[in-house]
C-alpha cells in the first residue's frame, strides 16, 4: 500500500494529522532515502506503527492478491519477464489505488490536513543523516503543490521503475516501460472497482483498528522497510 491509500485507512479509524502523517511517514523515509532514527512524538509514532500493520492486512487481502495475480499473467503475456512482472504488478496496483481513492472529501481532507501539519512536526522526526531533514523538507513542498495523486500511465511505468531500479530480480528493463503503461491504463477500472472491497479487506485484516494502539505486534522496527514508489 502507498502513501495515500495508508492515509486513508488511518483517517478511517479517526486518527488525528499526526497520526496519518506517521502513517505516512516509512514511506517517506525510503522515498527521500534516508531512514529514520526515531520518532519524538506519541501519535506520529503510533501511525508509523499502524503503517506495517495494514500493509500486512493488505498484502493478505484476497482482493490484492487475485489482482496481482491477473496483473502477472497479463504483463508476462505482454513480454515481461516472471520477476519484473511481479514487482511491476506489485507497485502498479499500489499506485492505481492511490489514484482511484481521490475524490473522497474525507479522505482527500484528511491527507491534506496531515501534510499541513507536518511543519509543526519536523523536529519530532529524527534522521539518521542530518539531509534527511531538508530532503523531507523538498519532498513535503512537491507533495503540497501535487494535491492528491494522479498520474498518466506513462509517468506511472516511469514510477514503477524508479520504485524496482534496486531490485535486481523485480527491475524493469528500457522495453518494459511501454507494456506496463498500456498494462496500467488497462488496469484503472479494475482496480478502481476493486478499491472499497480492498479497503475494507485491509481494515478487517488489521489486529487491532484503534487508532491510539501502541504496539507494532509485527515485532519489527516500525521504520525498517524496503524501498518505496513515491
Amino acid at each position: 500500500m502507498n502513501y495515500f491509500a495508508h492515509a486513508r485507512i488511518a483517517t478511517s479509524l479517526g486518527g488525528d494529522d499526526a497520526h496519518v502523517l506517521g502513517a505516512m511517514l516509512p514511506d517517506f523515509s525510503h522515498i527521500v532515502g534516508i531512514r529514520i532514527d526515531a520518532i519524538e512524538h506519541a501519535s506520529l509514532s503510533r501511525g508509523a506503527s499502524l503503517h506495517h500493520r495494514t500493509d500486512s492486512a493488505f498484502h493478505a487481502a484476497r482482493a490484492f492478491r487475485i489482482l496481482q495475480r491477473e496483473g502477472v499473467g497479463d504483463l508476462e503475456a505482454a513480454g515481461l519477464g516472471r520477476g519484473p512482472a511481479r514487482g511491476a504488478a506489485h507497485v502498479g496496483i499500489e499506485l492505481l489505488l492511490d489514484v482511484a481513492l481521490t475524490g473522497d472529501p474525507d479522505g482527500d481532507a484528511g491527507y491534506q490536513s496531515a501534510l499541513a501539519a507536518a511543519p509543526a512536526l519536523a523536529d519530532a522526526i529524527r534522521w539518521r543523516d542530518e539531509r534527511g531533514a531538508s530532503r523531507w523538507k523538498t519532498l513535503h513542498a512537491r507533495l503540497v503543490a501535487a494535491g492528491t495523486p494522479s498520474s498518466s500511465p506513462e509517468r506511472m511505468a516511469e514510477r514503477v521503475a524508479r520504485a524496482l531500479a534496486s531490485r535486481p530480480r523485480l527491475c524493469l528493463a528500457p522495453k518494459d516501460l511501454a507494456p506496463v503503461a498500456l498494462w496500467l491504463a488497462a488496469s484503472a477500472g479494475p482496480v478502481e472497482r476493486a478499491a472499497p472491497l480492498l479497503l475494507a479487506q485491509t481494515l478487517a485484516g488489521l489486529d487491532d483498528s484503534n487508532p491510539s494502539q501502541t504496539a507494532d505486534r509485527s515485532g519489527k522496527n516500525p521504520l525498517a522497510r524496503g524501498p518505496r514508489h513515491a
